[in-house]
């Protein structure tokens, strides 16, 4: 018998917004995840939109059982747009 969503430990990853830390932390999720956790991982808006972008539009389907969230950058758009270049 499988065990609810609800029932099982849950772990929230919070990355340092690099690219590296959040690869790195996906890892160590995924290894949770195969243990039983619940997961959800939590990104700012520019970096989600720069992970998916350098990992393709389906990356995150790979983890149908993962929970992603964005918060807000608290940057100005012109900064966005100028580091996006």
């Amino acid at each position: 018998m499988a065990v609810a969503d609800n029932e099982k430990p849950h772990v929230v990853f919070i990355p340092f917004p690099a690219q590296g830390h959040m690869k790195g932390l996906l890892k160590l999720a995924k290894l949770l995840h195969h243990k039983g956790f619940f997961i959800t991982f939590v990104n700012t808006e520019f970096n989600q939109n720069r992970f998916i972008k350098t990992t393709g539009p389906n990356s995150l389907s790979a983890l149908p059982n993962f929970q992603f969230k964005t918060i807000p950058d608290g940057l100005p758009p012109l900064i966005l747009m100028l580091s996006k270049t």
